[in-house]
């Protein structure tokens, strides 16, 4: 840890009864005292503008909090509250000791953290709080005009002025800001039954861990524009609970002063795939709104859509549902690992739409718990290094850059993502868009993984998903991108007219590797690394002909020898030898023999993939590896340590 010296320490206890900032540093306490009342402790950049554009410092609170005075998180500041080592990497935790970090229940004192949303009055936010009501017990139940303040200017927050009536807000901004009571809602149950949402206003009781809708401020603004709020309260620590019934949604969202752990927050989840619950409570994703276009109350007008996070990745949101204005249109926000600061989203406790899938356990519903463990201190969208940072779904985020940081930003080992991921991006003939997400985790299959996998919940159209369980899918885990791999494509088409689908990106793939489109139909594959596949089709549903594939067509004899055909190659870190077939022959067998001509191995088998892999435990040295085909003979050198 490090003290307010900067100094490593193994611990500390702090007591403070004077203003205080924390300097450009990030600070880690054992305990922390804030004794004196309205004294105010600022975490915060100093040679930044201290405003919600500050990148901000962590205070990091190991064992016990007592907060008489007050603690004013500016920009990207987060109050932490966890034990170090609360994980050591063995996932059963049926004997683990959690002690956590304590906020004395009897602190009177406030925490201040900004964040900023749309500031439309036409547009959602969905939303959750990360203090609840000062004075209060802890993590109490709130009422938003409690602890939401205007904070337009952000050293100096106002009071809102809550109005009803569904267009109150939609004039310029005022001073203070208006919001409409109106477009304040909860979200518990069914995802088909809209009455599900229960209106709660400025006024309605809200627990910590629920999330809500609010519309914004000013009904001259663009899309684009921001608002800034100040929430301001007892912070929110320790575990909260809520829970969720078997089949259906529910709207929460990260109750924390500090960023949420999204793949910690599912593994707490889930049983299966690596998961520690004694069951499956959600089906593994997570669903944020993202409303990216439009000036309208008329559900019908909305254009947006819910971008989708698992364990395997997160992908844009598309509005295609068909409640709204269904264009096609898509968002450019995709979430990470980590959930800002006041983030709502959707969990899942339903896997109808998947059917065909056989869990070893099934979707139950259950204890939604936020747990200490599951916070971090992440900066919202550091763009400049990878995967470090959290994204909160508003229509113009903000970007904190280590380039104008006065500090370099710390990338953290956890935050490096080395697996493999493709997103494809598939654009129909009437303007409809689709972005697609696989990746390689060892925990995946070809068949449905929870937590991996991420059903399509929104489906249009004219659309395209991945296809198999005979479901559709928008996001995929599989457990190797090796070049046999085939993953199928469904698509739907409306109209007839040019269909496109290309390679939007793609990370940690070998530099030679090569991605294609397979057209079972004409049993052609086409290269999309970097060029768009583009075929006209006829309306219809295109369910078994499409798949993402990672070799080209076999080659003829004429178009290539016998000899040049085939690579064979050695992996001495597996044993094991590793051929790869690109003409159009049948292997009759395979023998490996010694420099001096004897046979050692011989395997007779039929070998339908085009890439397989033969093990082997031999002496060092030289060896032939025969391969016999219908065609012919090939023989070829490798060396075996």
């Amino acid at each position: 840890s490090t003290g307010v010296n900067g100094a490593p320490i193994d611990w500390n206890i702090v007591k403070i009864s004077h203003n205080i900032n924390s300097g450009n540093k990030d600070i880690t306490l054992l305990g922390l005292l804030s004794d004196t009342q309205d004294k105010l402790l600022t975490i915060a950049d100093p040679g930044q503008a201290l405003d919600e554009n500050n990148n901000g410092q962590m205070l990091w609170i190991t064992h016990y909090l007592k907060l008489v005075g007050n603690i004013d998180l500016i920009g990207e500041s987060q109050l932490v509250q966890k034990r170090y080592g609360i994980y050591d990497g063995n996932r059963d935790f049926s004997t683990t000791q959690f002690n956590e970090s304590i906020l004395d229940p009897l602190s009177p004192g406030y925490v201040e953290r900004d964040q900023q949303g749309t500031r439309s009055s036409y547009n959602y936010n969905y939303w959750s709080s990360p203090v609840s009501y000062q004075g209060g017990a802890n993590n109490a139940p709130y009422k938003v005009n409690q602890m939401l303040l205007d904070g337009t200017n952000s050293s100096s927050p106002a009071g809102i002025n809550f109005v009803n009536g569904a267009y109150s807000a939609d004039f310029a901004r005022t001073s203070p800001i208006k919001l409409s009571n109106y477009w304040l809602w909860k979200f518990n149950g069914n995802s088909g039954v809209y009455g599900a949402w229960s209106h709660v206003g400025s006024t309605g009781t809200i627990s910590p861990g629920e999330g809500y809708t609010m519309k914004g401020s000013d009904g001259t603004a663009a899309i684009s524009d921001r608002q800034n709020y100040v929430f301001k309260g007892k912070p929110n620590n320790e575990d909260i609970t809520l829970n969720i019934a078997a089949g259906d949604n529910r709207l929460v969202g990260n109750p924390y002063p500090s960023a949420l752990d999204a793949r910690e927050f599912i593994l707490d989840h889930i049983k299966d795939n690596g998961g520690r619950n004694t069951t499956n409570v959600i089906n593994g994703t997570l669903y944020f709104w993202d409303h990216f276009s439009g000036k309208t109350h008329n559900l019908r007008s909305y254009i947006g859509g819910y971008a989708t996070y698992n364990l395997t990745g997160g992908v844009n949101a598309i509005s295609n549902d068909y409640r709204i204005n269904a264009t096609g249109g898509s968002g450019t926000k995709v979430p990470e690992r980590y959930i800002a600061v006041s983030q709502g989203f959707f969990v899942n406790s339903s896997i109808d739409p998947l059917l065909g899938v056989s869990l070893a356990t099934p979707v139950t519903g259950g204890d939604i718990v936020f747990k200490n463990s599951q916070r971090a201190f992440r900066r919202e969208l550091v763009t400049d290094i990878a995967n470090d940072g959290s994204v909160f779904l508003k229509s113009s985020e903000k970007t904190v850059s280590a380039k104008t940081s006065s500090k370099k930003l710390e990338v953290k080992n956890e935050d490096i993502d080395l697996r493999s991921k493709i997103r494809l991006t598939y654009d129909s003939p009437k303007g409809y868009h689709r972005q697609l997400l696989v990746g390689v985790d060892p925990n995946a299959s070809n068949d449905f993984d929870i937590g991996y996998d991420a059903p399509l919940a929104d489906d249009s159209e004219e659309d395209m998903y991945w296809s198999f369980n005979n479901s559709k899918f928008v996001i995929q885990g599989v457990n190797h991108f090796n070049p046999n791999q085939e993953l199928p494509l469904g698509l739907l088409v409306k109209e007839s007219g040019l269909v496109t689908i290309r390679v939007e990106d793609y990370v940690n793939l070998h530099k030679s590797a090569k991605l294609y489109i397979k057209d079972s139909l004409t049993d052609e594959r086409f290269e999309i690394t970097n060029e768009p596949f583009e075929i006209n089709l006829e309306a219809g549903n295109y369910i078994d002909r499409f798949a993402l594939v990672f070799q080209p067509k076999l080659k003829t004899l004429d178009e290539i020898n016998l000899v040049d055909g085939f690579y064979v190659s050695m992996n001495n870190s597996t044993s094991e030898i590793q051929v790869n077939r690109i003409v159009d022959t049948e292997i009759v067998s395979v023998t490996l023999f010694n420099y001096i001509g004897q046979k050692v191995k011989q395997w007779n088998s039929k070998f339908p993939l085009r890439y397989f892999t033969l093990p082997v435990n031999v002496a060092t040295g030289a060896y032939v590896v025969h391969i016999e085909t219908t065609d012919g003979i090939v023989n070829r050198k490798i060396i075996i340590e």
